[in-house]
């Protein structure tokens, strides 16, 4: 009898982790960011690796929307809010990233512009703009499409707990 018992626990080892997802496999809606490599107007090069160590915010954008205009304004305060903690945040278009100069200065945007095609934006499902997405190590954790709006307080919340911050109250 307990040699039974000692195959039924064994069997029960070995197979309890068959078929076991880690939590990326777990999520569906988990993305890894594209590879990328591509620079910014004035010539600083930018890649996967700058996103892909601990958080990072990207948001995809195009100068003509409107909404994207408050957009810029949410990421700036973004960037500004977790600058002792050297948070990416990164914003891709599809359009020469030149056509943002003009709002960047007028708004006082001090975030980097890099092109991406149409592959990118396939890959993360981007179908809607503004899009934006908080990565951790290069994987998409959180994403608010269009305006900012009431999500705007929880996406905050997490990437204070992914930079291991306290929650405001």
């Amino acid at each position: 009898m307990k040699y039974r018992s000692w195959i039924f626990v064994l069997f029960v080892l070995i197979f309890a982790g068959c078929g076991s997802r880690t939590h990326r496999e777990n999520n569906d809606n988990v993305r890894a960011f594209p590879d990328f490599k591509n620079e910014t107007i004035d010539g600083k090069k930018y890649s996967r690796k700058e996103i892909s160590r601990g958080p990072a915010v990207v948001s995809f954008l195009v100068s003509w929307c409107l909404t994207c205009g408050y957009e810029l304004v949410a990421l700036e305060e973004i960037r500004e809010e977790f600058e002792s903690k050297e948070l990416p945040v990164i914003i891709f278009t599809y359009e020469d990233p030149g056509k943002f100069d003009a709002i960047k200065d007028s708004l006082k945007i001090n975030i980097p512009v890099i092109h991406a095609d149409s592959s990118m934006f396939a890959a993360l499902e981007i179908d809607a703009i503004p899009t934006r997405i908080l990565l951790l190590d290069g994987f998409e954790v959180k994403r608010i499409v269009g305006a900012p709006n009431h999500e705007e307080n929880a996406f905050r919340a997490t990437i204070r707990e992914k930079l291991g911050l306290p929650h405001e109250s």
